[in-house]
């Protein structure tokens, strides 16, 4: 079984649909089974949970869904300057998701290759690993909010 998880806010009701683009192309390309898992904030609408559910099920694979914590406001106001308050909650899978291994995937990832070759190049004992966001390095705005916060643009995943 392969945990694949995404995370997101949904306050126009219609955002769901991004990650559930991006799921469905991992469940197209991805010959193991898959328990993915959606963390939101509540704002996940009863269409978006059916719509994960439909495609969960047309595929025969499982899907999860959790609420993360509040998250303080002081906290928020410094994300949503640059990031998606969403981009948070990936830190709350250690605390929700119960799984050995996870594989955190952004709203806008398309997967054109079986998710299990990619979980197997990753060494049993890596912990951690993450891959650049090369599209930081276009935005001044983002890379100046980084650099604010001490973080290279080089190393941000």
């Amino acid at each position: 079984m392969l945990d694949i998880c995404f995370s997101f806010t949904d306050d126009s009701g219609e955002y769901y649909r991004h990650p559930l683009v991006a799921l469905t192309s991992v469940f197209e390309n991805t010959r193991a089974s898959i328990s993915a898992h959606v963390l939101s904030d509540g704002s996940l609408t009863a269409e978006g949970r059916d719509a994960f559910i439909k495609l969960a099920e047309r595929y025969g694979q499982r899907v999860s869904f959790y609420t993360v914590p509040e998250i303080q406001p002081d906290v928020l106001a410094n994300v949503r300057a640059v990031f998606g308050v969403g981009s948070l909650f990936r830190l709350f899978i250690p605390e929700l998701v119960s799984a050995s291994r996870v594989i955190y995937l952004d709203c806008d990832t398309i997967c054109n290759l079986d998710m299990d070759e990619f979980f197997s190049l990753i060494p049993d004992e890596v912990v951690f690993a993450g891959v650049g966001d090369i599209g930081i390095s276009r935005r001044k705005e983002q890379r100046e909010r980084l650099s604010a916060m001490r973080i290279s643009v080089d190393r941000y995943i």
